[in-house]
Order: C-alpha cells, then sequence, then structure tokens
C-alpha cells in the first residue's frame, strides 16, 4: 500500500531540500504529515498539511544529503517508502 504515498526528491540546494509527493485514490485535498529521521528517532517537520485538489504536495524542508524523510497518510494510515535526500 506504500505505493499510494509516494514521495520523491525534486531538487537540494544546502540544506534546503524540495520534495514532491502525492496521496492517492482520493480526490479532493488530503491530510498528510511530513516525517525525518533525527538521532535515530522519527520526527514530525510541521503541522498537518493539505494537498493540492488532485492529492499532490511540493515541500521544501531543512534536510542535507542523507537525510531520511517519509509522509504519512493521515486517512489511510500509512507512511510512504523512506526517502534518502541526495
Amino acid at each position: 500500500r506504500a505505493w499510494q504515498v509516494p514521495l520523491a526528491q525534486v531538487s537540494r540546494r544546502g540544506s534546503r531540500t524540495v520534495v514532491w509527493g502525492q496521496v492517492r485514490d482520493r480526490t479532493g485535498k488530503q491530510l498528510y504529515r511530513l516525517q525525518q529521521l533525527r538521532n535515530g528517532r522519527w520526527r514530525w517537520v510541521y503541522g498537518t498539511r493539505r494537498t493540492d485538489a488532485r492529492g499532490y504536495f511540493r515541500r521544501t524542508v531543512r534536510a542535507g544529503r542523507g537525510s531520511k524523510l517519509r509522509v504519512w497518510s493521515t486517512r489511510d494510515r500509512i507512511f510512504s517508502p523512506v526517502l534518502v535526500v541526495r
């Protein structure tokens, strides 16, 4: 089911990383949360956000090379696969 929440890196400049994702299988804006692995623990980055009407989102986060990120679909209660920042 993780294919329902794809996450990809769009770009990185220093520690500013742009990620793109989608919460699939529904119409309308969807709730999601982003997590980052820090010091061996998954921590929430910002709060709950909404996708656009087609389920897509694009976010800029502080995440340098080697950082690990994942997205949580609040309605589906599933995580995306882990993204390792390049």
